[in-house]
């Protein structure tokens, strides 16, 4: 957003790159929708899975880098996101991770499994100037809302 008025930056919008970090059952979702254009401004960069199998099954499907390295996905310049869709226990530590090597962050639901993990992931993406956002979605779903 434009710090004068709020708006977004039609510009800069159109340059975000993810990187999903964990090729699981929500992972095909995130997929999906970034490699068909259904996000606007955003695009499938690469993902990483620890199963070898998985993350080269990924790549290939959407065409896109796989590793199984969460340092190497990290350390791309082609990604500007780091989506986290791994099991809730390790959403901390990969949030950590991400926040420290400079990329903004996505991550599923639950945040984290403590309160104190996520205010210590709320402080590391501040202080590398990221935006960490929680994949909250069924708060817009009607039977929520209402």
């Amino acid at each position: 957003m434009s710090a004068s008025d709020g708006q977004a930056d039609p510009a800069r919008a159109s340059s975000y790159r993810f990187g999903l970090i964990g090729c699981g059952h929500i992972a095909r979702r995130h997929a999906d929708l970034l490699s068909r254009g259904q996000v606007p401004g955003a695009a499938l960069a690469a993902v990483c899975d620890i199963v070898p199998e998985r993350a080269q099954a990924f790549g290939e499907k959407y065409g896109v880098a796989s590793t199984t390295n969460l340092d190497d996905l990290l350390a791309k310049e082609d990604v500007d996101v780091a989506c986290i869709l791994t099991p809730s226990g390790l959403h901390h530590d990969h949030c950590l991770s991400a926040a420290a090597a400079g990329k903004h962050v996505l991550v599923e639901k639950p945040m984290a499994l403590t309160v104190a993990e996520c205010e210590e992931m709320i402080v590391a993406a501040e202080a590398a100037g990221k935006v960490l956002m929680a994949a909250q979605v069924l708060r817009f779903f009607p039977a929520y809302t209402a």
